[in-house]
């Protein structure tokens, strides 16, 4: 995982976490593996978006939401429901579902969780269909030897950055460098494509990708 998207994504699980309960510096350095100076650096970025406070608590500085900070869960309607089911197959083609991602376990949870709230008949229905309506946005391929690059380009386009790609011409033998402008990673059933803007003249990336 790039520096970039272990950045993004410790930040969301910082928010998650302070939603839940107050959390002090050392709590939060010790899940994610880094010093506390890192987490300092983290929070302060995150209170020029969010209504951070910190407390003292003994020795330890709890950071939390200001009581001002409310998060308004929306009343989910049964068809509501039925269209997340039926969109299980899409939701995993895009990759959120893989082993190594966050995002997996609660996929998995967050399926599970709206099958026990349906009918039986509705979540057989929804579960036929998802397979009917969602092949065609689930790769063929396992590409999960490429998570790696698959993610650095992901992170350069969320960045808005340029790579330089090392590549095989798809008639020739030959190895091709380019730079490029990704701005979508994009998965079909035949295999998966980064859609790019590309830049023929010489213009210096941000990052290289050989392969």
């Amino acid at each position: 995982m790039s520096y970039r998207t272990s950045l993004t994504e410790r930040l969301i699980k910082i928010v998650f976490n302070l939603v839940r309960r107050p959390h002090s510096r050392q709590e939060l350095a010790r899940e994610f593996a880094v010093n506390a100076k890192t987490i300092s650096r983290d929070l302060d970025a995150l209170s020029l978006e969010y209504p951070i406070e910190d407390k003292k608590v003994g020795r330890d500085v709890y950071y939390q939401f200001a009581d001002s900070f409310k998060l308004d869960f929306p009343k989910i309607e049964i068809e509501e429901f039925a269209v997340l089911l039926l969109a299980q197959e899409s939701i995993a083609g895009i990759g959120i579902t893989s082993g190594n991602s966050f995002y997996a376990a609660h996929a998995g949870s967050l399926l599970d969780k709206i099958r026990k709230s349906l009918p039986r008949s509705i979540k057989e229905k929804m579960d036929a269909l998802s397979k009917v309506y969602g092949s065609s946005s689930v790769p063929s391929k396992d590409f999960s030897a490429h998570s790696a690059t698959i993610d650095r380009l992901a992170s350069a386009a969320i960045r808005q950055k340029k790579v330089e790609i090392r590549y095989h011409g798809l008639n020739s033998d030959t190895l091709e460098s380019r730079v490029v402008d990704p701005y979508v990673v994009y998965f079909d059933p035949d295999g998966a494509t980064a859609q790019t803007r590309c830049f023929r003249r010489r213009e210096e990336p941000s990052e290289r990708l050989f392969g």
